[in-house]
């Protein structure tokens, strides 16, 4: 499983968040946010859970590429 990194990056601009505060908002360090978007590393459950925090009114579907 893969983040679309740019959808992630839309709705980032959407929501007015810059990379720390979607980090700190997702509770997950911005290392593993960035290792996570450039594909070194799979979203797990923790990030996932992020998503939905931090992106309430979109589907996490539309964040992760199967």
């Amino acid at each position: 499983m893969r983040v679309r990194k740019d959808e992630f990056l839309k709705s980032m601009n959407v929501y007015n968040l810059n990379f720390s505060e979607a980090a700190e908002k997702m509770q997950i360090s911005r290392s593993y946010l960035w290792e996570v978007l450039e594909g070194k590393k799979q979203p797990g459950n923790k990030f996932i859970w992020g998503l939905k925090q931090i992106f309430p009114d979109e589907q996490i579907e539309k964040f992760l590429q199967i």
